[in-house]
């Protein structure tokens, strides 16, 4: 009686890892996610099989009082756990600061600093400075991007303007922390290098 009950355990044990595995695998796949919440901004990429979310691209307006993102800790019950991500048949779809047309003028965004490029015309950086709030269940960084956006000037130079943030966590966040305006990892307590972090802090 002994063995046969062992037996009947082994199964059960089986059945119990493979739906943990399953449910790991479904948290991850950028299938059981969709762009479900659009009013806000950035907007939330929800997972509501695994009940997680995550935040993609910014949308500035160009004013001053817009300046300051807030990464909410849940909408609709549902955590956000994470910053930039994948979604529906695996779009990348990460978190960076998109500015308005005022703001560039060229054929297109440099995804790198524009030292790295063969540039004849003379050229300045103007970073402007964005407040980043993350909330206490953001768990993840995946996808971080930034740019430099072009704008050329009447005399024939051009300035690039550059996102970079000053990052503030809350305070109950188990996996990071915020220093300085910068982000680090709690248990490594190291620099988190996805962003581009205001000078000066």
């Amino acid at each position: 009686m002994k063995k046969k009950m062992a037996l009947i355990g082994i199964p059960v044990l089986f059945v119990i890892l493979l739906l943990i595995l399953i449910a790991t695998s479904l948290r991850s796949c950028s299938l059981c996610y969709d762009k479900s919440i659009t009013s806000h901004n950035p907007p939330i990429y929800c997972n509501k099989i695994s009940r997680c979310s995550f935040v993609g691209a910014y949308e500035w307006d160009g004013r001053e009082d817009t300046k300051t993102i807030s990464i909410p800790n849940e909408w609709d019950e549902i955590p956000v756990t994470q910053i930039g991500g994948y979604y529906g048949t695996g779009v990348p779809t990460p978190f960076c600061i998109i500015f308005p047309n005022d703001y560039w003028n060229g054929d297109g965004i440099y995804g790198e600093h524009p030292d790295k490029f063969d540039i004849s015309e003379p050229y300045t950086i103007e970073d402007i400075v964005f407040t980043l709030q993350i909330g206490k269940n953001i768990s993840k960084v995946e996808n971080v991007s930034s740019g430099y956006y072009p704008l050329s000037n009447a005399d024939g130079s051009i300035t690039f303007f550059h996102p970079v943030v000053h990052v503030v966590c809350s305070e109950d966040n188990k996996t990071f922390y915020s220093s300085n305006g910068k982000l680090y990892d709690r248990a490594e307590d190291q620099l988190v290098t996805e962003f581009d972090y205001a000078t000066g802090n």
